[in-house]
């Protein structure tokens, strides 16, 4: 398949000074150039390596975000004043690093910060050892310890891959012949390779799920607000577990809870950080599960939420560019929130998670597509070759913003009546009040 590479015109004006290059191709990545497009600040925007969507909004080039010679080859032909990365991918290549080592600004943490995504064992340790509070797991090295661990806990389990697993790196088994054949599944076959080499046998715990995501810069931090994803496939968190198939912002039921989670989690993860000398300048989301105890920390990730990115960039009030070349720099400007809430519906295709179905022609009425600055779609797995394809698994999001929950969801479902293509999935449930057990 060949991506046709579109751009769009600039026009330079006063205060016009930035030129901005966004790493990554998802639907993240197209919420990012959407929210820079809107500074005043910004004169050109380039992304490596896009998709169709993003490549109506900014110039792309088809250079692989995850090699950072070859970005570094790309920043010195285009020069960009700041460089943000999108996917968690190219910072466990290290690029942020290679492009700081090149005097280049760039919003996204270090490879060495990496880790607390890339390995689960090293984000399950670094908890333990900084007192943020987490549930009970045990290691496991090949698929006899994994029925050995078994016995030191009560169904349902909880199984992590160790490494980076796109979503599919976690399963919930509700009894043992499910634990089984997970084991067989992660060790006998090795369905998810390398990612496997360990996996984290883990204690359920049942509760609700949100999202916090914080800017980091140096050991300070301002706190986004908080959003829950929907991970299961289908309706009332059935089926498996995926990459995310919606979200919404803000998640107000929890704003009572907010000094408490201050307090007993990110203050921890924060001083964790400063006392193992992990530098971080970028996005910190962590993921966690409201039980009636306690918070207790699921995981870490090193960027922005997909789909949690879509539903919470256009809530500030205020210049992202400004903001995300602040954090670059060390600094945490302050942040202002539209009182707006923002929901997000992914359009899935066939066969996802495990085999998503690409190259399947994607249809969109134009007549019925009613677009504007509070309803919109966002290009993620999608390929453009004489029209509008699916190329991955999460093609599509439909992005509704309104002063109510209701009405945001509402003018995001509208939109996807506009678009038709064989084996179209979304779920019907997204930003309704649900218990949610869902653990990756």
């Amino acid at each position: 398949m060949t991506l046709l590479i579109d751009s769009l015109v600039f026009y330079e004006d006063s205060c016009s000074s930035m030129h901005i290059l966004v790493l990554g191709g998802g639907a993240r990545e197209h919420a990012l150039v959407r929210a820079l497009k809107k500074s005043p600040k910004v004169k050109k925007l380039s992304c490596a390596h896009g998709n169709p969507g993003i490549s109506l909004e900014a110039t792309c080039y088809l250079t692989d975000p995850n090699d950072s010679r070859r970005v570094i080859e790309l920043t010195n032909r285009i020069k960009p004043d700041l460089v943000v990365v999108g996917p968690e991918a190219p910072l466990a290549a290290g690029v942020s690093d290679a492009l700081r080592n090149s005097h280049i600004a760039v919003f996204g943490p270090s490879q060495s910060a990496a880790r607390l995504e890339t390995s689960k064992v090293f984000s399950k340790e670094f908890m333990v050892r900084n007192n943020v509070p987490t549930a009970r797991a045990v290691v496991c090295s090949s698929k006899e310890e994994m029925l050995e661990a078994a016995k030191q806990f009560k169904p349902p389990y909880v199984i992590k891959a160790d490494g980076l697993a796109a979503g599919k790196g976690v399963r919930i088994c509700e009894n043992a012949e499910e634990f089984e054949k997970c084991a067989e599944d992660f060790f006998g076959k090795k369905i998810l390779g390398g990612a496997t080499s360990k996996v984290l046998v883990e204690e359920f715990a049942d509760g609700e799920e949100l999202s916090l995501m914080l800017l980091v810069a140096d050991g300070a931090y301002g706190l986004l607000p908080v959003s829950q994803d929907h991970k299961r496939l289908m309706d009332k968190d059935e089926g498996p577990n995926t990459g995310g198939m919606g979200a919404f912002a803000p998640v107000k039921k929890w704003g009572k809870s907010l000094a408490k989670l201050e307090a007993e989690v990110i203050k921890p993860t924060l001083a964790g950080l400063a006392k193992e000398n992990i530098a971080y300048r970028g996005l910190l989301y962590i993921g966690v599960m409201m039980t009636k105890a306690r918070p207790l920390v699921l995981e870490y990730n090193v960027r922005f939420g997909d789909p949690e990115a879509q539903v919470l960039l256009p809530l500030l009030k205020g210049d992202w560019a400004e903001v995300f070349l602040d954090v670059a720099e060390g600094k945490i400007p302050k942040l202002n929130w539209s009182k707006d809430t923002a929901v997000c519906v992914v359009l899935s295709t066939a066969g996802y998670p495990e085999h998503p179905k690409k190259g399947v022609k994607i249809l969109i009425d134009r007549d019925l597509l009613k677009t504007g600055e509070h309803q919109y779609l966002l290009h993620g797995a999608t390929a453009s070759y004489q029209g509008l394809y699916t190329n991955g698994g999460r093609a599509l999001s439909a992005v509704g913003i309104a002063r109510t929950t209701e009405l945001a969801r509402k003018r995001a479902y509208t939109l996807i009546k506009a678009v038709e293509f064989e084996g179209m999935h979304y779920r019907k449930d997204i930003a309704t009040e649900k218990k949610k057990r869902v653990r990756r």
